[in-house]
């Protein structure tokens, strides 16, 4: 149970997109193959509810051994997959109507671990099926400059480095979104334990339409 008064948020959602991508030329344009998030109580710092599809790309359709290797994401998981307009509205339901989190207003947000997520790969994405970022997803709290700036860090750990210093074993699998997002997660509630403040002012943003 978290008592302080460190967070504006009553809810968290942690978001973490596995993409297309190879080694050492990497491919463009990326798409969203795998779209996970986890949803986080601020009060009682307990996971809730997860979500989680997996996207069928359509640039690059065949997964390079690099990518497979990568994120555990084979060839048959994507061509089973759905396209990305569907698993965006299968996000957006899951926010709008499961949870009710739009009848909270601004008391809740995406936390990503990094800003690349939210920042460049949803708009590239939007880009690639011609669609507008939703306003929802144009603001989102990136852990690593929160956790660099209060723990007076001289430059932003990576999510690997992040569990290592709250002393946190890896769950799951480096680079799985879904584990991603737990991960992410757990060294959240760590930092809520310890009554870092994540508030409005936290917040970086996305000014693509």
């Amino acid at each position: 149970m978290n008592n302080n008064n460190s967070t504006d948020f009553e809810y968290f959602i942690v978001l973490d997109f596995e993409a297309t991508c190879n080694n050492p030329i990497q491919m463009k344009p990326m798409e969203i193959i795998e779209f996970p998030c986890v949803l986080l109580n601020a009060a009682t710092l307990e996971i809730e509810d997860r979500i989680q599809f997996y996207v069928k790309p359509v640039i690059n359709p065949i997964l390079s051994d690099f990518c497979t290797s990568l994120t555990g994401i084979t060839q048959d998981v994507v061509d089973e997959g759905i396209t990305f307009e569907e698993a965006l509205e299968g996000i957006n339901d899951w926010i709008v109507n499961k949870h009710n989190l739009e009848n909270i207003g601004e008391r809740y947000a995406f936390v990503t671990c990094g800003d690349w997520d939210l920042k460049t790969m949803l708009p590239s994405q939007m880009r690639l099926t011609k669609q507008k970022v939703p306003k929802r997803y144009k603001k989102w709290i990136n852990i690593k400059k929160v956790h660099q700036k209060h723990y007076k860090k001289r430059k932003q750990l990576g999510m690997a480095k992040l569990l290592k210093y709250f002393n946190l074993e890896l769950v799951g699998r480096h680079h799985s979104g879904i584990d991603d997002c737990v991960n992410i997660s757990r060294i959240l509630v760590e930092m809520l334990n310890d009554n870092v403040p994540f508030t409005a002012d936290s917040y970086s943003y996305s000014y693509h339409y």
